[in-house]
């Protein structure tokens, strides 16, 4: 993970989304994915990692942008999110 570039708020609305699985099969890293089609990898906290419970699920976050994943996609830290849907 790159430095921190910006540690103004964001808001992001989308449905929470599978990255990367283990050999299990469990889901170890999500993404919001917007109706814009934006991706954004969520971070590895604990607020992050509690959106690992809630796949598929529509959520607005709030955090800030923490630098850009190696695949291009900007990664969002969260603070807080609540579920919409």
């Amino acid at each position: 993970m790159n430095k921190i570039s910006s540690k103004a708020t964001s808001k992001v609305t989308g449905y929470v989304k599978t990255v990367e699985r283990d050999k299990s099969g469990n889901a170890f890293q999500v993404a919001i994915e917007t109706k814009n089609f934006e991706s954004f990898i969520v971070a590895d906290n604990k607020e992050g990692r509690e959106l690992l419970e809630n796949i598929d699920k529509k959520v607005r976050v709030n955090g800030y942008i923490a630098g850009k994943h190696f695949n291009g996609r900007e990664i969002i830290f969260v603070k807080n999110f609540q579920i919409i849907e």
